[in-house]
């Protein structure tokens, strides 16, 4: 049989009223096999920003993941049993057997909840499957991807063990990675450990050639059917093994891997509760679009030591996290005063130019264009110095502060203080919101992938209807040009957003040739750019001034009643464009 848990959390009456939502979390195993970090988050997530208290009905279609388990119908008989005909604001299948279980039997059990789909990869969920009444928040494991983060470290690697158990979904697992990792055989050498026993795991990995890493998928089952917890295999295969050990997921991290291209759990949950609660609040999953989470790079500080890697070696926008203790940088209070003096100086600058200008042109004749170039000088400068500023901010608050909570907050849960533990991840997630993901989102994903992100998240806010494309934008464009072109979208997409009343956006971007070129159009009640306002006009002058550093332009063409289309383009350095 498997097990049935449920439980009403206390805590969500705490801050919420109203009556309470009923949210069936439909596990593939038991939390301590699977889902357990991420549910753990997620639980915490969506109490904290539901506004009604949440009654959380837990439920594993297997107590551990064996190789055999009840058939559907005797679980589909419990379940019936189990919460009969309580009526459910939202079920949450997490991992990929919980999916498909839901998929098949839904219309049967919940015919009329809406279904978030979660903690899954992408392979698990095919859009065109999916009801009016779903919707997902998935995963990307990105096989190559993780080899090529073990080999950018550690470029003299001729062996891989991977770590993988043999359970039936860890068999497909086994398919797929040796699919992917098939264009690395003529360098590397792959070893299987879905036939090995635990004890084997341990005692092989003590004694590994040199020039060998150990990459740590999943580990569910071993090959003797005995169930295994994560991390107390990843604990005791740190301890025995002569080798350094990579990981997939985040909370992998402080049980002994170097790190490695790696799933945020904080991340997927944030997003997870972000979309649930939009279901529990009315919204239909059919306006809500499917969308993959990527992995981004993390490593251990104590294991980079330990194994002699430099952090040089890492990929930009890299979070180190189990730093030494250190004292804050003494420039961190003064960013903040900075960044308030700057604003200020430069909002009264420009709302003295037109004054000054007033009293110029009663006095004597002024060259319009040498005024015009002095307000584009002063804005640019205004607008570098605030993005400096503000990188400064970001990389202090996300490299330094927040690693040093999210420390605290680990040393804090292995010692049981689960209260303070959550205390300090909220501290975390504050200080979070003060700083700009934009230059991390940028440097990891790229122009293209960071700016349909965004507009994804704001169309789908707005219940504004999106046709987004890219085409041959490199990922690795120069900085400054990565950020002016951003900015100028996110300040064309806002505006679209917020003034044109469209219902529909198109976002273009391309390169052609050695130019790079963004096209933002509405289809709204567009404007006439004689008539702008001068709190409006600045804006547009800003958008033009971000381009001219990096050799770009803006074109805005608009007319009432025909819509609005923002053109911006920018050259790109010659090594890139070849």
């Amino acid at each position: 049989m498997f097990t049935v848990a449920a439980f009403v959390l206390a805590s969500s009456f705490a801050t919420a009223s109203g009556p309470p939502r009923h949210v069936l979390l439909l596990y593939s195993y038991e939390r301590e096999f699977a889902s357990e970090a991420f549910a753990a988050e997620f639980r915490v997530d969506l109490l904290r920003s539901s506004p009604a208290p949440i009654d959380f009905i837990e439920l594993a279609l297997q107590p551990t993941p064996t190789s055999q388990r009840p058939a559907d119908q005797v679980i589909v008989d419990e379940l019936r049993s189990t919460f009969g005909g309580r009526h459910l604001d939202l079920v949450v299948p997490m991992g990929g057997p919980a999916v498909e279980f839901a998929h098949r039997h839904r219309n049967e059990l919940f015919p009329s909840a809406p279904v978030l789909l979660a903690s899954v990869d992408n392979r698990f969920v095919r859009g065109e499957a999916l009801t009016d009444n779903e919707t997902a928040v998935t995963v990307r494991h990105d096989l190559p991807q993780a080899v090529d983060s073990i080999l950018r470290v550690l470029p003299d690697t001729r062996t891989v063990v991977v770590v993988i158990g043999a359970s039936p979904l860890e068999a497909f697992w086994v398919q797929e990675a040796k699919r992917a990792f098939r264009p690395f055989e003529p360098r590397l050498t792959f070893i299987w450990t879905h036939d090995w026993t635990y004890d084997q795991l341990l005692a092989r990995s003590a004694h590994l050639p040199p020039h060998t890493v150990i990459l740590f998928g999943v580990l569910l089952l071993d090959a003797r059917g005995v169930p295994l917890r994560e991390t107390d295999t990843l604990d005791a295969l740190h301890a025995t093994a002569n080798a350094p050990i990579f990981g997939m997921h985040s909370p992998q991290l402080g049980h002994g891997i170097v790190g490695g291209s790696l799933l945020s759990y904080e991340v997927m949950s944030q997003d997870t509760s972000a979309v649930a609660l939009r279901l529990l609040n009315g919204e239909s999953a059919h306006a809500i679009p499917v969308h993959a989470l990527a992995a981004a790079p993390m490593f251990d500080a104590r294991e980079l030591r330990r194994w002699g890697i430099a952090e040089r070696r890492l990929q930009a926008g890299s979070v180190v996290r189990f730093r030494d203790a250190a004292p804050l940088p003494a420039w961190v209070t003064p960013v903040f005063v900075t960044i308030g003096a700057v604003t200020l100086l430069g909002f009264a600058a420009i709302m003295t130019l037109p004054r000054r200008a007033s009293r110029l042109s009663a006095d004597a004749p002024q060259d319009s264009t040498a005024m015009e170039s002095a307000l584009g000088r002063l804005t640019q400068r205004l607008m570098c110095t605030r993005e400096e500023e503000r990188a400064s901010l970001a990389r202090c608050i996300e490299d330094d502060v927040c690693q040093k909570l999210v420390s605290l907050s680990m040393d804090l849960h292995a010692r049981g203080e689960d209260a303070l533990c959550d205390h300090v991840s909220e501290i975390a997630r504050e200080s979070l919101t003060l700083s700009d993901p934009t230059y991390a989102k940028l440097s990891l994903l790229g122009l293209a992938e960071t700016a349909r992100t965004l507009a994804e998240r704001r169309a789908a806010e707005s219940n504004v209807a999106l046709e987004f494309t890219a085409s041959d934008i490199p990922k690795d464009l120069p900085r400054d040009l990565s950020i002016a072109m951003f900015r100028v979208f996110e300040h064309a997409l806002d505006n679209a957003l917020r003034h044109s009343k469209t219902r529909r956006l198109t976002v273009s971007l391309r390169r052609a040739s050695d130019v790079v070129v963004l096209d933002v159009v509405d289809f709204g009640i567009g404007f006439d750019p004689a008539a702008v306002r001068l709190d409006d006009a600045l804006g547009l002058v800003a958008m033009r001034e971000r381009l001219q550093p990096v050799g770009g332009a803006c074109v805005i063409d608009s007319r009432a009643g025909a819509g609005t289309r923002v053109r911006a383009f920018a050259r790109v350095k010659t090594e890139l464009a070849s």
